[in-house]
């Protein structure tokens, strides 16, 4: 993952690059990393809204909450 999100910033894509950090936290959180996850979803958060993807941007807050039970 750390490959693609390498290129995704290198490209300026910033809807992949949300969809790939979103991955990127999932493993994490599935791993018990959950501080780690939190920041790749926050990172990911900010990348949808830059690329304006409101439902990712939900799918990320989603995400950040169900770490935070």
């Amino acid at each position: 993952w750390e490959r693609a999100r390498v290129e995704a910033e290198s490209l300026g894509d910033a809807g992949r690059l949300a969809a790939i950090e979103r991955r990127i936290g999932l493993a994490l959180n599935w791993t018990g990393r959950y501080e780690e996850a939190i920041a790749h979803y926050e990172a990911g958060q900010a990348a949808a809204r830059a690329a304006g993807d409101e439902r990712l941007d939900a799918r990320l807050r989603l995400a950040i909450g169900s770490v935070l039970l």
